[in-house]
C-alpha cells in the first residue's frame, strides 16, 4: 500500500508534467504545504487557482504564504479550531486547477486568470485522486469554480448539479450530498480579499466558518 503522502507528491509530480490546457508560457504546480494531513482530513479546502502573490513567490498550497486570502483563511481556521499553530493534520487545501504562471507579467493565456470550464474539465482526474487519498470527512468548495470542478468528479449527483447554476448566496453554508455514499460538501465563499471587504464581508464568512465547523464536529459524533 502506497503511503498517502507519497501517492500526493506522485500527483503533483504527475500535475507539473500535464500539458493538456496547451499554455505557451511555462506554468508551475505549487505543491501541498507539508503541514496539512494526508489522508482521513476532517476537511479538504478547495479553491480555484494558485494565486500570484502566495503560491507562485512560495511553491506552496498554503495557509502561511503571504497573500492576504491565506491569511485570512488561517485566521478563520485557528478561530474555528480547524488547525492549531503547530498542527494543521485535520485539514488539507488544494485547487480545482492545479497551475499557476512563473512569469510576473502574466502570459496571453488564461492561466492567472479566472479559470475556464476547460482547465477545470482537464484538471478533474487530479482531484478526483485526491480526494480518493485523502479520504476527508467534509470537502469545502470556496467559490462556484470549485463547485463546478467537484460536479465533473461526482456527475451522478443530481443535487450537486443542480446547484452549479445557482448564485453562491443560494447554496453557501448548506450540505449537499450528504447521502453517506461521496463525502458530504458545504460550499463557501472564496476568501478573497474582494469577499472579505465587499460582498460577503468578513464578519459573514466568519459565521459560515463557525457553521462548517459545527457540520464537521456532527459528522465526527455520528
Amino acid at each position: 500500500m502506497v503511503d498517502s503522502k507519497v501517492a500526493i507528491y506522485e500527483l503533483f509530480k504527475d500535475a507539473s508534467k500535464c500539458g493538456l490546457c496547451g499554455f505557451e508560457n511555462k506554468a508551475s504546480v505549487p505543491t501541498p504545504d507539508e503541514k496539512y494531513g494526508t489522508q482521513d482530513v476532517d476537511v479538504m479546502f478547495l479553491y480555484e487557482r494558485p494565486g500570484g502573490n502566495g503560491p507562485r513567490r512560495s511553491g506552496k498550497i498554503s495557509f502561511n504564504n503571504p497573500d492576504k486570502t491565506a491569511e485570512f483563511t488561517k485566521k478563520l481556521a485557528l478561530k474555528h479550531g480547524f488547525i492549531t499553530e503547530n498542527d494543521w493534520s485535520g485539514v488539507y487545501a488544494t485547487n480545482a486547477c492545479l497551475c499557476c504562471n512563473t512569469t510576473k507579467t502574466g502570459p496571453k493565456t488564461n492561466v492567472e486568470g479566472a479559470i475556464n470550464n476547460r482547465e477545470i474539465d482537464n484538471c478533474k482526474t487530479f482531484l478526483k485522486r485526491q480526494i480518493d487519498i485523502l479520504k476527508p470527512r467534509v470537502i469545502a468548495p470556496c467559490g462556484k469554480s470549485a463547485l463546478i470542478a467537484l460536479s465533473l468528479v461526482y456527475p451522478d449527483s443530481k443535487e450537486l448539479v443542480s446547484k452549479v447554476g445557482l448564485k453562491m448566496d443560494q447554496i453557501v453554508a448548506k450540505p449537499i450530498i450528504n447521502d453517506g455514499v461521496h463525502p458530504p460538501i458545504f460550499p463557501l465563499f472564496h476568501p478573497s480579499p474582494k469577499t472579505q471587504n465587499i460582498y460577503p464581508g468578513k464578519e459573514a464568512q466568519d459565521e459560515q466558518w463557525k457553521q462548517l465547523k459545527q457540520f464537521v464536529d456532527s459528522i465526527k459524533s455520528d
